[in-house]
């Protein structure tokens, strides 16, 4: 299939898009940089230079796409990021034989906010988000709706390995001082994903889209993770003497802090899916030196 990957030099969109090119597929990976042309070259992945926010130059090849995955959601408002990304995709008029456009788009464990007790499904509601990821469900809403395009939601849980994102920022903590002070209470847990199992899943959704068009997808480990472990790890592994929990002071600490005890079945009964990395906890060493190793020249 021809895929293109908006946010394919970010941290999921590089594992989505090495994963889509060893799986046998035509790759476009979006940049916002000329400089990302050589690098993506190398790995059989063609640039294409755009803003999608502020220009339609992503849009260009839409009649020849078979499937664009949005990884660059994050953090954008609702009403200028990512539902406008949705409907110039659905505005794009594709030639009457092609096929329906496939939009998968990146959402997040988090809007699920704090529950320790209750099991989170691939259909459990998400009534009460924090603020950080509020907007998140109206996004994924408008695109499961859509009638132009076969939409596809993917909600990873807290992603780890290589370059670390939200780990290495623990783990630069245990590196550069005596005590880690992280957001949250004891007895914390944490929804996870490696990134590389993470973009097995999407090339397994693009393949199988027909199954899960319309759905909106748990994609996180069999068992979630104890918070409280893996800050001692931390401590043990980095050389820092202590850790403490402190009060989230601000949106992205209190959807940190947030356990969500998340179940999700479609992946793996309806995609195949298997995580086969290590968890967080298991390959910490591991994944502490990548994340490090990554910050160094």
């Amino acid at each position: 299939m021809k895929v293109l990957v908006l946010g394919a030099t970010g941290f999921i969109g590089t594992s989505v898009v090495d994963s889509l090119v060893k799986g046998g597929h035509q790759v476009l990976g979006q940049s916002r940089s000329e400089s990302s042309q050589l690098e993506l070259a190398r790995r059989e992945i063609e640039l294409v230079v755009s803003d999608p926010f502020n220009d339609d130059k992503w849009t260009e090849q839409l009649d020849t796409i078979d499937v664009v995955i949005d990884c660059i959601g994050g953090n954008a408002p609702i009403d200028t990021g990512c539902i406008k990304l949705i409907k110039k995709a659905e505005g794009f008029k594709r030639h009457a034989t092609a096929a329906k456009l496939v939009y998968i788009w990146t959402s997040g464990v988090w809007l699920h906010g704090e529950d320790r007790w209750n099991f989170v499904t691939d259909g459990t509601k998400a009534d009460h988000p924090p603020e950080k990821v509020a907007w998140r469900p109206e996004v994924e809403h408008y695109l499961i709706n859509s009638t132009a395009l076969d939409g596809i939601v993917i909600r990873p849980g807290l992603v780890y390995g290589r370059s670390g994102s939200v780990p290495a920022m623990l783990f630069a903590q245990g590196a550069n001082s005596d005590k880690i002070v992280w957001p949250g209470t004891p007895g914390g847990r944490y929804a996870t994903v490696h990134v590389d199992d993470l973009g097995e899943l999407y090339r397994l959704a693009v393949e199988k889209y027909p199954l899960v068009r319309g759905l909106k997808i748990e994609g996180s480990n069999p068992s979630t993770e104890s918070v409280d472990l893996i800050l001692q790890r931390t401590v043990e592994i980095s050389g820092a003497k202590s850790y403490i929990y402190k009060t989230p002071e601000s949106p992205f600490e209190v959807a940190l802090a947030a356990t969500s005890v998340v179940r999700g079945t479609i992946a793996k009964s309806i995609l195949g899916w298997t995580p086969v990395k290590p968890s967080l906890v298991d390959g910490l060493a591991i994944y502490y030196h990548a994340a490090i190793a990554s910050t160094q020249k």
